[in-house]
């Protein structure tokens, strides 16, 4: 596996009563209201992934998802300033 480091900000919304209870169980509850809408933000300030730079990077994830967050199989959206050459799908 890769070796990767990133360091800047994230932020994250969705539907769920604060505080979202996907966080202390890694993303294992159920959603408050039955379904799980988030969009999550990043900017890294400083990174990298293996020998690629994240420097700079900044994406917008969303997903809709209708049960836990961790058996999420439906598609999601991101929109990213990444080159095109670092864009890979997820595994």
């Amino acid at each position: 596996m890769a070796e990767w480091r990133i360091e800047g900000d994230y932020a994250e919304v969705c539907n769920c009563d604060f505080l979202c209870p996907c966080l202390p169980t890694f993303a294992a509850a159920k959603p408050t209201y039955g379904d799980c809408r988030v969009a999550q933000l990043y900017d890294i300030r400083k990174g990298h992934f293996g020998d690629v730079t994240l420097d700079g990077l900044r994406f917008v994830m969303v997903a809709l998802t209708p049960e836990a967050m961790n058996k999420a199989t439906g598609p999601s959206a991101c929109s990213s300033t990444a080159a095109p050459m670092t864009r890979r799908p997820r595994r």
